[in-house]
């Protein structure tokens, strides 16, 4: 009996070789055809976006378009099997305003947006790009704001990152026909802005491509008419797009949504992060132009927010316009930012009102309060006019931020009430 079981096990195990030997090609096919399938989804698309630079114009010369920088980086991801696609909507001549989202109303007399070379067109194509790179580097920039220069752009970034594309900004560059030297510096500040507005989303297109002094194009790379670059200064943008590892550079997306107003005499600031991990810390500021000079207002080491959200009352805001902005810092210590809001704060008299947020609420909430008191008596009302809850709030803070809950209680219409001070009833909705 034991011979018999060995002569069958034998018998199965050459069967089974056979078998296997007979199916190897097959298996090794499949194999190999699954990696390459797997290999053949990951290359990427690029969308470039912006004037002659990024089109590749080179003027009164038979040098051909593909000398530009982005047709360079095109073909650099390419043969390195990173990108498949390059789109490229960039045209000679325009500015930023014309890259603004189809919709919007420009201010009297700047241009508006065109939907043929539009951050709107960047962001729609099919597929779409994984990446955008918006090249304005100098036109109009004699005459608009600095202010409205670094909006047109952040508008343009927010809108791309808003549908989870990444999207870089690069920084001005030197020309020789501003002729007033207050025009020549104007292009070195603006450098500047962006670099410290988009940080690790900036790309530098300033540097060495610049003589400075008197801040013109290095004779290098002039290709004569004193606005456009030679190919070996697209070959420096080029190299400068490479170091910014734009692919694998850890992205901000949807850093959350920032909203500001004024509740009587503060800066009432709520902020909900969306989409954004491992938040190492965050920080509110706040600048008096929206361009440079943002002052840490306040910062938390722990953003693990309840619902990820958090207020915060700004006691001191200056009247007339405020600009505020959240920076995160990432577990790499890269630093991120959200959209700048502007609060155009008035002087008030009123008496500052308790705010509550979120509400309707699932049963915690948070109160704000007056930073005036150190104490506070709460009574809690259901709409019947009974007392369900009595609180005491206490906090050395600056600003008077509470948490308040009602755990146990069913859903309806309460109402927080201040016995002995002048301060309204506030309504708070429990679901």
């Amino acid at each position: 009996m034991i011979a018999f079981s060995y002569i069958w096990l034998g018998f199965f195990l050459n069967n089974l070789q056979r078998q296997l030997s007979m199916w190897k090609p097959i298996i090794s096919y499949l194999f190999c055809l699954f990696t390459f399938t797997v290999v053949q989804a990951q290359p990427k698309r690029i969308c470039v976006m912006g004037s002659s630079t990024a089109y590749g114009y080179f003027p009164n010369t038979s040098i051909p378009r593909d000398s530009a920088w982005a047709f360079k980086i095109s073909k650099y991801y390419k043969d390195r099997g990173i990108i498949d696609t390059l789109y490229n909507i960039a045209t000679p001549g325009i500015d930023c305003y014309i890259g603004m989202p189809t919709g919007y109303t420009p201010p009297a007399n700047r241009n508006a947006p065109n939907p043929a070379f539009n951050i709107t067109k960047a962001v729609n194509f099919d597929p779409p790009p994984d990446v955008i790179i918006i090249n304005f580097p100098s036109n109009g920039y004699s005459v608009f704001s600095e202010t409205e220069i670094i909006q047109c752009l952040q508008t343009m970034k927010d809108y791309a990152n808003a549908r989870n594309i990444r999207c870089y900004i690069t920084t001005t560059q030197p020309r020789n026909d501003f002729v007033q030297q207050v025009e020549r510096e104007k292009l070195r500040s603006l450098k500047n802005l962006i670099e410290t507005t988009f940080g690790a989303f900036s790309i530098d297109f300033w540097t060495d491509i610049v003589q400075d002094p008197p801040i013109i194009i290095n004779p290098v790379y002039n290709l004569g008419d004193g606005v456009h670059l030679t190919p070996e200064g697209h070959t420096l943008l080029k190299n400068r797009v490479i170091q910014r590892d734009i692919f694998f550079q850890p992205v901000a997306l949807n850093l959350g949504i920032l909203k500001v107003a004024q509740h009587q005499n503060h800066a009432l600031v709520s902020f909900k992060i969306d989409g954004f991990e491992q938040a190492l810390q965050c920080r509110l500021e706040r600048s008096m132009n929206a361009i440079n000079n943002f002052d840490s207002i306040t910062e938390w080491e722990d953003c693990n927010w309840p619902g990820n959200q958090r207020i915060y009352l700004d006691g001191n805001p200056a009247i007339g316009n405020n600009f505020y902005r959240m920076a995160i810092k990432s577990a790499n210590e890269e630093v991120y930012y959200s959209q700048v809001i502007r609060l155009n704060f008035k002087t008030n008299s009123m008496l500052f009102q308790p705010y509550i947020f979120p509400n309707p609420s699932t049963g915690l909430t948070s109160l704000v309060l007056p930073p005036s008191e150190k104490e506070w008596h709460l009574n809690i009302y259901n709409e019947m006019g009974n007392v369900v809850k009595r609180v005491k709030l206490s906090s050395s803070l600056q600003t008077s931020i509470f948490k308040l809950e009602l755990p146990h209680h069913k859903a309806g219409k309460y109402f927080i009430q201040f016995p002995g001070k002048d301060i309204n009833s506030i309504p708070l909705i429990r679901l």
